[in-house]
């Protein structure tokens, strides 16, 4: 029976070690920062409200400052960047994140031209 008893406290002890060992190697993955400033490419101004995202990834991003500045912080890979707002054209950028990155970038007004709506009125007998 004290077989049996060491024989148990050895596979918990093993096991309680590859679970530290396990949990010690999830969480030291090396994360780097990616930040910079959006600007206006016409007039250099600062564009606030840009969205700043991971292509192919759901909800990991941001969107700028008053100051057009963002940050991500990402763990060490490569990745499709998609810089966007409302009346811009959309910039799309690989980086590889082996390091803390600064990415400035300048988007080009999306100028669509719109056609004409006539809106008429009329009395209805």
């Amino acid at each position: 029976m004290q077989e049996t008893f060491s024989s148990k406290t050895f596979k918990n002890k093993l096991l309680t070690a590859v679970f530290t060992l396990l949990s010690i190697s999830a969480f030291s993955q090396t994360k780097y920062t990616l930040s910079g400033t959006i600007k206006d490419k016409k007039t250099g101004e600062t564009v606030i409200g840009a969205i700043v995202r991971v292509s192919g990834a759901t909800g990991v991003g941001a969107s700028t400052n008053e100051y057009g500045f963002y940050s991500l912080t990402l763990v060490q890979n490569t990745y499709n960047i998609e810089i966007s707002n409302m009346g811009y054209k959309k910039v799309e950028k690989q980086i590889t994140l082996d390091k803390n990155i600064t990415l400035n970038v300048s988007l080009e007004e999306d100028a669509t031209e719109l056609t004409e709506v006539e809106i008429t009125s009329g009395k209805k007998d």
